[in-house]
């Protein structure tokens, strides 16, 4: 199965992978089943942008990941945890914020 990586950024392509926390993950965790759909320079609303993708790249059997171009990823096995999830549970979502509180859980789930 091939997974489609959306993202919009306002930067440029060329800066997107050295200056956005999505474009510099994507860099350092390549993967060979993983398409990034980048659109940049962008000046649209997030809404359109998805809808935009998943009509352009869903004809066949693909996982979509819509991400902010702030989405920093941890995880060396990232698409093998999306993967995980979205078969147990049909879609899987992340949500996340600035500060950490103490004790707070790393990876409340993990399969």
């Amino acid at each position: 199965m091939q997974a489609q990586f959306v993202v919009a950024t306002r930067e440029t392509e060329a800066n997107f992978y050295t200056r956005t926390a999505t474009g510099k993950s994507l860099a350092l965790y390549r993967s060979p089943y993983v398409d990034v759909r980048l659109y940049p320079e962008n000046k649209e609303g997030l809404p359109t942008i998805y809808n935009r993708a998943m009509k352009e790249f869903g004809d066949g059997l693909s996982l979509f990941i819509f991400a902010h171009d702030d989405l920093l990823i941890l995880d060396f096995c990232w698409l093998n945890t999306i993967l995980n999830g979205s078969s147990h549970f049909g879609i899987v979502g992340v949500a996340g914020n600035k500060r950490r509180v103490p004790y707070q859980i790393l990876c409340p789930y993990s399969m």
